[in-house]
């Protein structure tokens, strides 16, 4: 496809967005209806379109408005793309512009009032309140793409080794610098899934702050581990990844479909899960992993619907859900044993404070260690706290 068809493309979809499909729905729907578009033209009308959802607001207010065709008229304002290359009105390309939307777009805009606006205004409050001297930089950062992130399988290979494996296939990785079994992936990323190394479980895609925080938990020789929210497993499989000693693994969820991948991962990764059918009630455990729901603030890069989707309302019930897991994880914990509470927020009233006000209401738990992860170039934000039975 031209690079004009391209941007219609992203126009078609952004309207199915608008129009209240969600946006992996509407990405689905276009590719169905446009078949002939082939991989690489999807791949590149999917990285424009979540550019544009992760600067919606300003897009708009550059644009002139929330059409698919105004988001991306902003959009290539903000690029500093000459509108007449891609509004031709040929090939399949946008129509040209008209004259009232000339006379809109010729007017001037404060590049940092535009900055600012691609954040729900009711979270700006919490969120300054959360960051501090970190709040502009972080509605920067939320604006752009974030890396794709391996990690290795220390069970199974060595950095070095996948790194001149994946370059000899011609995709471009380097090593992260913040952990040791980070790699960022600089180009060629839709080949991973094919490559033997994911095949045969010597890599897995995770964000290089999902692995700082998974190395947090130290394992014990025999320990019984429980995934409370467990999901596809990404954080036992890291935790275990790192592991030098015999541990038993058990993975459970609320919503037991989310566990549907857990065991192919598992399997691929040469690591033993125990996919528990009912929710566990003994106190048989040594550490309680609750990768618990959240905002997500932290990883809004990858997940840019969330930060339009959230409310105060999903907020506070987010909020309620993780005080439940916590007292929950700790029933089943033995004497002794720690609940390891991990969000991928940056809100304080999800992590550093909410555990603080758990501690004075309960008095049956102490913080052991606390890491407040903000989100950076080289990683997602993430916060984990370890939490010691008494």
């Amino acid at each position: 496809m031209r690079n004009e068809a391209l941007y219609q493309a992203t126009i078609d979809i952004l309207d199915l967005y608008l129009s209240s499909f969600k946006l992996e729905a509407a990405l689905k729907s276009w590719s169905y209806k446009n078949r002939f578009a082939g991989s690489s033209d999807r791949r590149h009308i999917r990285n424009i379109t979540f550019d544009i959802i992760r600067q919606k607001n300003s897009c708009a207010f550059v644009g002139g408005g929330l059409s698919g065709r105004q988001l991306v008229m902003g959009y290539l304002i903000l690029k500093d793309i000459d509108l007449s290359s891609v509004f031709t009105g040929l090939n399949y390309a946008p129509q040209e512009i008209t004259k009232s939307e000339r006379k809109f777009l010729s007017l001037s805009y404060d590049i940092k009032k535009v900055n600012e606006l691609d954040c729900p205004t009711w979270l700006l409050p919490i969120i300054k309140n959360s960051l501090s001297e970190n709040f502009n930089t972080y509605l920067n950062l939320m604006r752009s793409r974030a890396l794709v992130q391996l990690r290795i399988n220390k069970q199974k290979t060595c950095r070095k080794s996948v790194l001149n494996f994946l370059n000899n296939e011609k995709i471009e990785v380097v090593p992260n610098s913040l952990v040791s079994s980070g790699i960022n992936v600089l180009n060629g990323a839709h080949k991973i899934l094919r490559s033997s190394v994911f095949l045969d479980g010597l890599i897995e895609f995770q964000d290089v702050g999902s692995q700082l925080v998974s190395q947090l938990i130290e394992i014990e020789e025999g320990d019984q581990v429980l995934d409370f929210c467990a999901g596809s497993g990404g954080k036992t499989l890291a935790v275990a990844s790192e592991a030098n000693k015999v541990a038993y693994y058990s993975a459970w969820d609320e919503n037991f479909n989310r566990m549907d991948d857990l065991e192919n991962r598992a399997n691929r990764a040469g690591i033993k899960i125990r996919k528990l059918l009912n929710k566990p009630v003994q106190n048989i455990y040594d550490k309680v992993i609750i990768d618990a729901p959240c905002s997500g603030s932290g990883a809004w890069r990858r997940s840019p619907q969330g930060k339009w989707d959230l409310s105060l309302d999903k907020l506070m019930q987010y909020i309620d859900i993780q005080k439940r897991l916590i007292l929950d994880g700790f029933k089943l914990l033995k004497p002794g044993g720690q609940v390891i509470y991990i969000t991928c927020s940056v809100l304080d009233v999800e992590n550093e404070k909410l555990i603080k006000e758990l501690v004075l209401a309960e008095g049956t738990f102490y913080e052991k260690k606390i890491l407040n992860l903000l989100p950076t170039v080289q990683n997602d934000g993430f916060f984990a706290a370890i939490l010691m039975k008494i």
